[in-house]
C-alpha cells in the first residue's frame, strides 16, 4: 500500500485526502468494530474513534510521525502479507520502537535528565529511560526478530486485532512466566 501521503506537507492536497480514505477504507477491513484508534498527531492510537472523527482529524492534524507500521490498524509486522499458516516463518521488520517511545511519551530530547538538586533523574524520565532500554534489548540473547518492548507491542496487537478479553491475554501472559 502507498503510504507516501502520510509524508505531505499539504493536507489539504488531493492525494493526502486520498490516502487517508486508503487508510481509513484498510483500517476498517481490519476491525470488529466500527472504531478505529485515532493515529493523528494529537490522539496518537490513544483512544477509540468513528471514521468521520479519524478522517477529521487525519485532515486537520496529520498523522502521527514514525506510524510507518499500521500495526493498532491490523497491520502485520513483517512486510509480507501472511495467512494464519504461515504466521511467524517470516522475520519481522524492525520497527522503529525509540521512535514510538519518544512520540509516545512527548519526550523533550532537551530535557535536563537530572533533577533540580542533582539526585538523579525523575520518575518520568526514569520511565523513559526504561522504555528506551526495553526498545532495544533483545526478548532472549541472539534473539534478532524481537526486542522486549517490541514483543509487547506484537503481543497487544494480536490481543486487540483477534479480539482477545482481557481474561485469555493474562492467562496467555502467565504461561509466559
Amino acid at each position: 500500500m502507498d503510504k507516501s501521503w502520510m509524508n505531505l506537507n499539504d493536507r489539504d492536497s488531493e492525494a493526502y485526502a486520498n490516502g487517508v480514505e486508503q487508510f481509513l477504507d484498510f483500517a476498517h477491513a481490519n476491525t470488529i468494530d466500527s472504531r478505529i484508534f485515532c493515529p493523528c498527531k494529537d490522539c496518537l492510537n490513544r483512544y477509540m474513534k468513528s471514521r468521520k472523527f479519524v478522517k477529521r482529524h487525519l485532515l486537520m492534524r496529520g498523522i502521527m510521525r514514525h506510524y510507518n507500521n499500521w500495526t493498532y490498524h491490523g497491520e502485520p509486522y513483517t512486510s509480507v502479507h501472511h495467512d494464519e499458516d504461515s504466521f511467524g516463518e517470516n522475520v519481522p521488520q524492525r520497527d522503529d520502537m525509540i521512535g514510538m517511545v519518544y512520540e509516545a511519551l512527548d519526550f523533550n530530547s532537551n530535557r535536563d535528565n537530572q533533577t533540580r538538586n542533582g539526585s538523579g533523574p525523575d520518575d518520568e524520565t526514569a520511565i523513559f529511560l526504561k522504555f528506551l532500554q526495553d526498545a532495544e534489548q533483545p526478548v532472549y540473547p541472539r534473539c534478532e526478530e524481537f526486542t522486549s518492548l517490541s514483543f509487547i507491542v506484537h503481543l497487544l496487537n494480536l490481543k486487540v486485532i483477534s479480539g482477545w478479553t482481557n481474561k485469555s491475554f493474562t492467562m496467555l501472559l502467565k504461561t509466559r512466566r
